[in-house]
């Protein structure tokens, strides 16, 4: 459990990139140790600088316990780039992401999938167009992605 909190922190850390989150990760063993990182040790493991004030690690963590609990009570899997289950496809890519979200199963690589990219600001029509649409792909066989941004959530 604490890997994942551990993980879920480091991904609320927004002012990081994606590799610096590796970064942190390979350091880290527990949301303990994040917790007590200061402004010098976290710009040493990330190997740069920032301006903006320190923030409050804790409440990262207090935050991605959360996270967890509300991932648990709507089945959605938390996947990191060591999980076997990790799409191959993204671990090739120059920017993979730290995590994904997955409800429901995750299909072979050679399955064809539907992505579904929408407006951060859907009208009620368009909301219930893209539920239809992932509805009837869902049925048919196809796998729906969704990036999961705010506005169409599947």
């Amino acid at each position: 459990m604490d890997q994942s909190v551990l993980r879920l922190s480091i991904h609320r850390m927004g002012f990081l990139k994606t590799a610096e989150k590796f970064l942190v990760e390979e350091v880290l063993d527990t949301s303990d140790a994040l917790i007590r990182l200061n402004r010098k040790d976290l710009q040493a493991i990330i190997g740069r600088g920032f301006r903006a004030p320190m923030p409050d690690i804790s409440e990262f963590v207090r935050r991605a316990e959360s996270d967890l609990r509300i991932l648990e009570s709507i089945q959605t899997a938390v996947l990191h780039i060591y999980d076997a289950v990790y799409p191959p496809q993204l671990r090739e890519i120059w920017d993979p992401p730290y995590l994904l979200f997955c409800r429901g199963e995750i299909p072979p690589m050679e399955h064809p999938l539907l992505g579904v990219v929408g407006t951060r600001y859907p009208s009620g029509q368009a909301r219930k167009a893209a539920f239809s649409l992932a509805m009837e792909a869902g049925t048919v066989g196809l796998g729906v992605v969704s990036g999961l941004a705010r506005g169409i959530i599947l």
